[in-house]
């Protein structure tokens, strides 16, 4: 790790985290002394969302029965016991994957059930990049993301609130370029190599999924693998059959053809926000690399 890489204090991480323990000690407390209780309005909200997101999430399972084999949720130590369920969900929705959203932590907390279901029937659609754009309308979505990357990436504050700005201001094509160079820096002061470097050695395999792959990450694994899909067009080697066609090279989202100018006509909303998922998607294993 490079010497000026610096993630807050683990405290601050493991807080931040919400591990099951915290939020059940922390909602018990707010809900036995809701006047006198130690936590501020923004963690009070955050935990009240946390409580209505399990409780939403266990009267959906039924409904969902038929489509998933488990219902799951986003904190590791719930993910304990349904581990083997979670596995399947995330094999289900590498579709999602493929049509180049990165699932995340964020993603899959401010989106339901009933919604991951239905972009994973068809992700390449314009109603699932629908669904996704109309949750994150609301500022204050993208806003949180930005914030939690601001705590982590301290040294990048400046860069991720122009990020924040452009966003608000709809320049996406600013959004997705500084996204990308973020991106490559977050991975290069963490584990030496940029996100989208590719290993020659490995069929052009990208480096950080070999490397995590590799590891004992638990719950975090099934994130990983999205990593090894090799027909996200974000993170595919550029000089694919697909980018054979000038057309489909000039609209692309590909890391290579934005930053070095093969595409011109890739700067819209979806496109933005699979670029902020991919930051939100390293914050997770920048905390997770912090920790071990």
């Amino acid at each position: 790790m490079a010497a000026e890489y610096k993630i807050f204090k683990l405290k601050t991480a493991r807080e931040y985290k919400f591990t099951m323990d915290y939020v059940l000690k922390a909602l018990k407390e707010i809900h036995d002394n809701p006047d006198e209780h130690n936590y501020s309005l923004s963690e009070v909200e955050r935990l009240l969302n946390i409580e209505n997101k399990i409780n939403e999430a266990s009267n959906s399972f039924m409904k969902a029965a038929n489509e998933i084999t488990q219902i799951f949720e986003n904190f590791k130590s719930v993910a304990t016991e349904h581990k083997i369920a979670f596995g399947s969900f995330i094999s289900q929705l590498k579709k999602i994957s493929k049509a180049g959203w990165l699932i995340s932590p964020s993603l899959i907390r401010d989106l339901s059930l009933e919604q991951l279901i239905e972009i994973n029937k068809n992700p390449f659609s314009k109603e699932a990049e629908k669904i996704i754009c109309e949750t994150y309308s609301p500022n204050i979505k993208i806003q949180s993301i930005i914030e939690s990357l601001i705590r982590t990436f301290p040294n990048r504050k400046s860069i991720l609130l122009e990020i924040l700005n452009c966003y608000e201001l709809k320049l996406y094509s600013a959004v997705i370029a500084l996204s990308y160079t973020q991106a490559d820096g977050i991975c290069n002061d963490i584990w030496n190599y940029g996100f989208f470097d590719k290993d020659p050695s490995k069929s052009f395999q990208n480096k950080l999924y070999l490397e995590l792959n590799n590891m004992e990450l638990g719950f975090s694994s099934h994130f990983v693998s999205q990593l090894g899909i090799s027909d996200n067009e974000i993170i595919m080697f550029s000089k694919d059959k697909l980018f054979q066609e000038k057309s489909i090279r000039e609209k692309s989202n590909n890391r290579h053809l934005v930053i070095h100018g093969h595409s011109t006509n890739y700067g819209d909303l979806p496109n933005s926000l699979r670029a902020i998922f991919i930051l939100d998607f390293l914050e997770h294993f920048a905390i997770e690399h912090q920790d071990n």
